[in-house]
């Protein structure tokens, strides 16, 4: 039976010497024979044992845990050790495929955003987590047990501003999910997120140049909604969607306001979605 150094066995099965040394060094590949000179030759059916060690590195196995399935444990074993690894593989599928869908509202968003866009329309429930106001970061303990995983999950999760109607100025910025998108990736949520229930919003879209303009995309907002008869009340939400030309003159705002409203004078059916 043929033998092969190291070099030439690596590309016959598709994978780098210091793969196979890794595998070697933890007793989980053996070649056929290593001589006193440290040379070590493979033959082919050492490739079997490297295909089986790719497979159980990309369901997730570490090489401790390959060491065991090849070593010590059954069928059932193996099973029973790939379930939560299957979980996993899941879960993050599930928010690729999330990551993927915000790409799409993104494209389309900037593609339908040439000039500013407004709607009257109802929003499913969205949790916000707040995280820095005018004083600095909010003193709650209770944030910072769950934000590390809210912001591996962005861009699902959204970086978010939230102001009082009557006080733009007195703002918090946090992070936005909807209550949806969070069951399914489950998020976890605690005492120190909040939830703004499902509800009838005045949707603002703006794709704004910060420090260019005179009037930021809030004004514009409030001042369209004075014309429609539309009070603002309790807490305006503004999701960033993206920054361009980012840290520079010429930073661009992609941002979506929702401010919540009662109704002072007739809606044309027109104008409601």
């Amino acid at each position: 039976m043929k033998k092969y150094k190291i070099g030439e066995f690596s590309k016959k099965v598709g994978v780098t010497q210091e793969f196979l040394k890794h595998y070697q060094n933890n007793g989980i590949l053996i070649p056929n024979e290593i001589t006193e000179a440290k040379y070590r030759y493979y033959d082919q059916r050492n490739a079997s044992t490297v295909l089986e060690i790719i497979k159980d590195k990309n369901y997730g196995f570490s090489v401790k845990e390959i060491e065991q399935i090849f070593r010590h444990s059954s069928t059932d074993q193996v099973l029973t050790l790939m379930e939560p690894k299957i979980d996993q593989m899941k879960r993050q599928l599930i928010f690729m495929q999330g990551v993927i869908a915000e790409y799409e509202k993104l494209k389309t968003f900037c593609e339908e955003t040439r000039q500013d866009q407004w709607f009257v329309k109802a929003t499913d429930a969205f949790y916000f987590l707040p995280h820095v106001d005018v004083r600095g970061f909010v003193e709650d303990p209770f944030i910072y047990e769950i934000l590390p995983a809210w912001i591996q999950h962005m861009p699902i999760v959204k970086s978010c501003q939230r102001c009082p109607a009557d006080q733009p100025e007195d703002y918090v910025w946090g992070l936005s999910v909807p209550q949806q998108a969070a069951d399914q990736i489950q998020l976890p949520i605690n005492s120190s997120v909040q939830l703004c229930p499902r509800r009838q919003f005045f949707e603002y879209h703006s794709i704004f140049a910060l420090g260019k303009s005179k009037e930021n995309p809030l004004q514009k907002a409030l001042a369209q909604m004075r014309i429609l008869g539309l009070k603002p009340v309790d807490s305006i939400y503004r999701n960033i969607l993206m920054y361009t030309e980012y840290q520079s003159d010429g930073t661009v705002e992609h941002s979506i306001l929702y401010i919540p409203f009662i109704q002072e004078s007739f809606i044309p059916d027109h104008v409601l979605d």
